[in-house]
């Protein structure tokens, strides 16, 4: 949730927390998110013009800039396996490739179930990963890192 105040960005939040500190950066993305979904609660509703081309090169910088060395740092990880790591990793990326292809933009649930239909020697784990997302108690291994580190270096060859 983002709140303007005279069009302008403002405080926002995001699962409940609240924050103050910073407006919310106006990206290509959330411009076009605000168009499409936004609910206005109080004066006109704001417009904020942005291409499907706008939104596919912010996501691909995003892939370059975020995401292809944190792929990279997950691929010479070695030890304990973070569960929020591969959660992050394994559904992120996949996200962007979505609105890359379609525009339209998706939850990472969607994105692992589709990431999962389009790579199918990927299916199980990424699979896996969406389903521990929704359940705390199921366990993310090695399989599941390496499978992370795949889908996101095939993202990123594709981006």
């Amino acid at each position: 949730m983002v709140y303007l105040v005279d069009g302008a960005p403002g405080p926002w939040a995001r699962d409940g927390e609240l924050h103050t500190d910073r407006p919310a950066e106006l990206t290509p993305v959330l411009r076009d998110q605000l168009t499409r979904y936004s609910r206005t609660l109080r004066g006109p509703r704001p417009h904020f013009p942005v291409t499907a081309g706008e939104v596919a090169d912010h996501c691909r910088a995003n892939l370059r800039a975020y995401w292809a060395p944190l792929v990279e740092h997950a691929a010479a990880a070695t030890g304990p396996v973070h569960r929020e790591g591969v959660l992050w990793l394994g559904l992120g990326p996949a996200r962007l490739w979505h609105t890359i292809r379609t525009g339209e933009i998706v939850g990472k649930t969607r994105a692992g179930e589709l990431a999962a239909a389009h790579w199918p020697d990927l299916a199980g784990p990424v699979r896996e990963i969406v389903a521990a997302r929704h359940d705390p108690d199921l366990p993310l291994d090695e399989v599941h890192r390496r499978a992370a580190v795949d889908l996101g270096r095939r993202v990123l060859s594709e981006g």
